[in-house]
């Protein structure tokens, strides 16, 4: 009997985190849209990335597929160079890209960045440049 107790409650267990995915699932869908709706295209492929798993209900994840399929199309990338006054590379720079430090940013790697107007800030000893930018996806 204790052995049939334990299947009952491992199946349970198993059905109600089905559940939780699945929930999950629609809530990243309903999420990443809205979020694409604001021009928020990075944090909406965040959330059209969850959705779109094999573990999320089918319609959804297909759904989702698509949608990130869409804003990885619209999604801005820039690389950031930021050199002295002679056009040589600086490497030791700090770097906010609206208000929010982002210390990758000078390595020469490609960055995911919503279109829109952004502030850039620049520090490199104690030389500072900040920059409005407008990227365009």
């Amino acid at each position: 009997m204790v052995g049939s107790t334990v299947l009952v409650a491992m199946t349970l267990s198993s059905t109600a985190g089905r559940a939780d995915e699945r929930k999950a699932c629609v809530e990243a869908a309903d999420s990443g849209q809205s979020l694409r709706d604001q021009g928020k295209l990075v944090e909406a492929r965040d959330s059209f990335v969850k959705c779109a798993r094999e573990v999320c209900p089918g319609v959804v994840s297909h759904q989702c597929a698509t949608w990130l399929s869409d804003v990885d199309l619209q999604i801005a990338t820039i690389s950031v160079r930021v050199t002295d006054g002679s056009g040589k590379d600086l490497i030791d720079v700090g770097v906010w890209i609206d208000g929010v430090s982002t210390p990758s940013a000078a390595d020469g790697r490609a960055l995911s960045i919503n279109p829109g107007v952004h502030r850039f800030r620049f520090t490199h000893g104690i030389d500072t440049v900040e920059q409005e930018v407008v990227i365009r996806g």
